[in-house]
């Protein structure tokens, strides 16, 4: 059995592989790269006039499934007031909850490793706008889930995306998240 210092550089080798070939994908002109396995979708970290509309990589091609049509929303807000909004007709029952976590550092990554490994009933979508806290992020989850990246398979409960918040509604299309969790810490 390999250590855990052994897992990381294997993990850093595949992380790096997957940036080297975001870039060179990028230099081509694509929006977007989805490595898969794991299930790790690349974006544009910055946001500027000229990539505009370079962004947007549709969600059937990376999210859990590659089905978004398969998925259907409870639109109830947790008041029981009613309706937030309307419902689409091509989305379907699919009892499996969504949430969207969006992080900023390092701390994150951890913490988020540790609620994945817990919570394998949910779809978990990270977005991450560092290549440090998405490289950690992955290691993370892979670390608490037992999984060397000489075995990935796509993580059965999580997709990892690494881009810019501005353009955030551009990746992310149907509404389909039952929580957004924001870890912000105090530096001081």
């Amino acid at each position: 059995m390999r250590g855990q210092c052994a897992h990381y550089s294997l993990y850093q080798k595949f992380f790096n592989a997957c940036l080297r070939e975001w870039y060179f994908q990028k230099d081509g002109g694509s929006g977007f790269y989805y490595a898969n396995p794991p299930g790790l979708l690349f974006t544009q970290l910055r946001s500027s006039r000229l990539q505009r509309g370079t962004v947007s990589a549709p969600m059937s091609h990376w999210y859990f499934g590659n089905n978004v049509n398969s998925i259907k929303l409870s639109y109830n807000d947790p008041m029981g007031n009613g309706i937030l909004g309307s419902t689409n007709s091509h989305l379907e029952e699919d009892p499996t909850e969504s949430l969207l976590h969006i992080g900023y550092d390092l701390t994150y990554s951890n913490a988020l490793g540790k609620y994945v490994a817990t919570r394998n009933d949910v779809h978990h979508v990270a977005f991450c706008n560092y290549y440090d806290v998405a490289f950690n992020t992955l290691y993370n989850i892979g670390r608490h889930q037992d999984i060397s990246p000489e075995d990935f398979i796509t993580f059965k409960n999580v997709r990892l995306i690494t881009g810019n918040v501005f353009n955030i509604h551009l990746l992310l299309t149907e509404p389909l998240f039952k929580c957004a969790i924001i870890s912000i810490t105090n530096q001081k």
